[in-house]
């Protein structure tokens, strides 16, 4: 019965993909330390380098796109281990938030849906539930109850629980952090 109640109150939406750029560039299938299973960037030039990018991914694959996991408007910008101002760079944060179509669609979505709660999987693959913050180790004011949940999904899949900033690493301009 609570499965059947939760089916027939709820709305259930999913992205299957945020970053389609990424997800072309995956099926490449290139090996290597930049790998398309970390494929991060989307097509979208930046300092004159243009898409698609060439197979030469060692002299070429990070010289183009933005950080789609950086490119929201929240959590001040630079200032993590892995947000950079080069275009160059894997991390590059792009020339201003809220900028990249990909994440204007995601925040469209987020803004005439309203979830009550949102969860986003990402394909990197390791292994653990994040909830908010990324931006810094602080706590959200509703840290224990995010604590609670995220413990109790990581325990049904398998994985660890942490919050982003204070169990992994700080990182700007999440999506989680500017939708929480």
């Amino acid at each position: 019965a609570t499965a059947t109640t939760l089916r027939d109150t709820r709305e259930c939406w999913v992205v299957v993909t945020a970053n389609p750029d990424g997800l072309w560039y995956t099926a490449l299938g290139a090996t290597g330390a930049l790998a398309p299973y970390r494929w991060r960037k989307n097509g979208n030039p930046s300092d004159g380098v243009v898409w698609p990018p060439r197979r030469d991914w060692q002299a070429s694959a990070s010289h183009y796109g933005i950080d789609l996991i950086r490119a929201f408007g929240v959590g001040g910008g630079l200032g993590g281990p892995y947000d950079s101002s080069s275009p160059t760079n894997r991390y590059y944060i792009g020339p201003a938030p809220d900028t990249q179509p990909e994440a204007l669609a995601l925040q469209s979505l987020v803004a005439n849906v309203q979830p009550h709660l949102l969860i986003s999987l990402h394909s990197f693959g390791n292994q653990r539930v994040l909830s908010p913050w990324a931006w810094t180790t602080a706590s959200p004011p509703n840290a224990t109850a995010l604590a609670a949940l995220g413990s109790q999904i990581a325990a049904l899949i398998g994985y660890t629980h942490g919050r982003f900033g204070s169990s992994y690493y700080i990182a700007h301009g999440t999506f989680e952090d500017w939708a929480y």
